[in-house]
């Protein structure tokens, strides 16, 4: 079986989405449709608790799902941890329009006191946002 250009569109499905396409370029309404399915997107996150000692650093999955199966609009998705609490930090990632999954590292620096935190983590692709949470558990030493 050989992919399209299209990926994993084939057949009748190929032949709806182009024709959804050409009604897009055509009516003025069918084109706001088409850019609110081709920019969405959902975030999921596991797990939805983390625990994680002062001076270590824990995991997250970060699964990105878009509406559009195909590059239509071909946006990156950026995520960051928003406003952590005092002694936790992570490198923000970025999706390509060809990538849904990656890692997200969470540090909690040595000396953070123990306690329980709720992580926030925002995803955008400059046109539409998301945000999930997880809960942080910082472990006693």
């Amino acid at each position: 079986m050989s992919r399209s250009l299209f990926g994993s569109l084939s057949g009748f499905r190929l032949l709806a989405f182009s024709v959804i396409c050409l009604l897009a370029l055509a009516l003025p309404g069918c084109q706001v449709l088409l850019a609110e399915a081709a920019t969405n997107f959902s975030l999921e996150l596991t797990p939805e608790t983390l625990r994680v000692a002062p001076g270590s650093s824990g995991d997250i999955a970060v699964e990105i799902r878009r509406t559009v199966p195909v590059d239509v609009i071909p946006l990156p998705i950026t995520l960051e941890l928003y406003n952590p609490p005092a002694g936790v930090s992570a490198e923000g990632l970025e999706f390509p329009s060809s990538v849904s999954e990656d890692t997200l590292r969470v540090s909690v620096a040595a000396g953070t006191p123990a306690g329980e935190h709720t992580l926030r983590l925002r995803a955008t692709n400059g046109v539409k946002t998301r945000e999930a949470t997880v809960a942080l558990t910082i472990a006693a030493p």
